[in-house]
């Protein structure tokens, strides 16, 4: 595995998402091989602040609602590092509707 906090970045790509209750992917435009992305919900110090959790996983991702499916939640302020390259393969979920997150990718 690759360890991205020792890599040099040729090119930052950044992305907004909006988080609803159907797992959605990511970033489902990008053809490029990316090393990892950070993912982050917006917090309370945001000017538009989530107010529930997001769930990050695969595509049958869910909310909350069983271990076997629940990604990793991240509550608002909290952010994640996944060394993955390829964003169309994470999917992102939350079980209230007009959440989002921030990702930035190297």
């Amino acid at each position: 595995m690759t360890d991205i906090s020792k890599e040099t970045v040729s090119e930052l790509v950044n992305g907004a998402v909006a988080v609803e209750m159907t797992p959605k992917p990511l970033a489902d435009f990008f053809s490029d091989a990316f090393k990892g992305v950070l993912i982050r919900a917006p917090g309370s110090k945001d000017p538009v602040p989530n107010t529930a959790c997001v769930w990050i996983g695969g595509r049958g991702v869910t909310a909350g609602i069983g271990a076997a499916t629940d990604g990793v939640g991240l509550s608002p302020g909290e952010s994640i590092t996944l060394p993955i390259a390829d964003l169309s393969k994470v999917f992102v979920v939350a079980a209230v509707a007009n959440q989002r997150v921030q990702w930035l990718a190297i």
